[in-house]
């Protein structure tokens, strides 16, 4: 798990970008859905709601926007093909890291 605390510039639109591994479809989609009924729960106590989903037939890489986090699901290849953290490094900082 990666999360990337983003440059104040973004602040609003993204405060958080956070990297998770799956070990494959299932524990991936898995993921996902846990994320998106927790989210749910507190979204109804804050009065916001999930911003949205994107998922492929086959869920190698589910992407899911929460207010103010953006959050990768990838299974391993994937996660290394697309190389998010690389992407983002320059417009934040780690706060986290855990294998």
């Amino acid at each position: 798990v990666v999360v990337l605390e983003t440059d104040p510039e973004y602040r609003g639109q993204v405060d958080y970008v956070i990297v998770v591994t799956g070990n494959s479809q299932r524990h991936v989609t898995a993921l996902a859905a846990r994320i998106l009924t927790e989210s749910k729960e507190m979204d109804k106590v804050a009065g916001r709601s999930v911003k949205s989903v994107h998922r492929g037939d086959d869920p190698y890489w589910v992407l899911v926007c929460l207010p103010h986090i953006t959050l990768h699901i990838f299974q391993a290849d994937a996660r290394e093909y697309y190389n998010v953290e690389g992407i983002w490094a320059p417009l934040g900082s780690p706060l986290d890291e855990e294998e």
